[in-house]
């Protein structure tokens, strides 16, 4: 898949056929929606016109960047909690493409129901993430190398199995709710309102904040440390699904000039978990908040649209993403007040 200007081969790095589901079938769509709305032609004297309007230029980039925030938000939202947790999630874009490929194919190739296909797509989610927290706690294996491998696995077996037909033969009831930005937005504020009140007065997300604190003294203290960790992912893969929800609906994009479908998306919800922990770190004093997410997801989000109007290429756009993860996680030093990103790559 061409991604401005960049092709598969552009990256030299063995990849697996991109998956075929909803989400990746309109993502190349979108990019063109997005181009074309950066691309102005020009007249003779070089003044830009879009459609007669600069207005309705500035209004429909603002649209698009707003359709790419509300799944960016949820899957930051899941990798900021993990973090949190004193972990590390990579296989987030795995799972939300699994549940987006087994909710369309249930809802149209099996005819199932759309509340059937909205179940299967937050059961997939669930499961893919149980999965990978039996693995990290039970055989006490590192998160990265868990979810990492993961996000290899499940992509490689999406490559491989039935093709997911497009949006525009999903259920209408499916569709339409996640197709306007309002209720997208509603989706997306509940989640986040549901995510905070977890961490902040649930038992859950205070025995997490110790466990991410020092987790040496919460182990000590007799905090269940393996059920804690089976629900952190289990919870991780069940906003991943949500993100699938919202993201079929709404605005799919991100197609990925690596191979990999959705890599962009993961790196900006990565990196939106990171600036959302500086934050509250430096600025709540170590306590989560989601509104660091929000901000985390609001820095990140607009990134696409403004340097591809800027003339920046989508290779330099990945490195980019890439410098602000890496410049965030030199922040997150150890003994900060919680676990940081090198400390999720080794702890277990």
């Amino acid at each position: 898949m061409t991604h401005v200007g960049v092709s598969d081969s552009a990256l030299s790095w063995p990849v697996p056929p991109a998956p075929r589901g909803p989400f990746e079938l309109h993502a190349k769509a979108r990019r063109t929606e997005l181009e074309a709305t950066m691309k102005c032609s020009t007249d003779g004297s070089g003044s830009a016109i879009y459609g007669g309007s600069l207005l309705s230029m500035t209004l429909d980039l603002v649209v698009t960047i707003l359709g790419g925030l509300m799944p960016l938000f949820v899957l930051a939202l899941a990798a900021s909690v993990v973090l949190r947790g004193g972990g590390v999630d990579l296989s987030l874009i795995s799972i939300m493409h699994a549940a987006s490929l087994t909710g369309g194919w249930l809802m149209t190739t099996g005819q199932a129901p759309v509340w059937a296909g909205v179940a299967a797509m937050l059961g997939v989610g669930l499961i893919l993430g149980l999965i990978n927290g039996l693995a990290i706690s039970r055989f006490n294996l590192p998160p990265a190398m868990v979810t990492l491998t993961s996000l290899l696995v499940i992509s490689g077996a999406m490559a491989w199995g039935p093709a997911a037909p497009s949006r525009s033969a999903l259920p209408d009831e499916f569709t339409l709710p996640g197709g306007h930005l309002a209720a997208a937005g509603g989706m997306a504020v509940a989640v986040g309102t549901a995510v905070h009140l977890l961490m902040q007065k649930h038992v859950f997300g205070r025995w997490l904040q110790a466990i991410g604190l020092n987790p040496q003294a919460a182990r000590a203290s007799g905090l269940p440390m393996a059920s804690m960790s089976i629900g952190l992912y289990g919870g991780s893969g069940l906003l991943a699904a949500v993100a699938a929800i919202i993201e079929v609906g709404p605005q799919p994009h991100h197609p990925s000039s690596t191979g990999w479908p959705g890599i962009p998306l993961l790196l900006e919800a990565l990196a939106a978990a990171l600036i959302s922990s500086w934050l509250f770190r430096r600025q709540l004093g170590g306590r989560w908040h989601v509104w660091t997410v929000v901000a985390g997801a609001m820095i990140m989000a607009p990134m696409d649209a403004v340097l591809m109007a800027a003339g920046i290429p989508s290779s330099a756009l990945l490195i980019m993403k890439i410098a602000v993860i890496l410049a965030a996680a030199a922040a997150l030093t150890p003994g900060e007040g919680t676990a940081s990103w090198r400390h999720s790559f080794r702890h277990s």
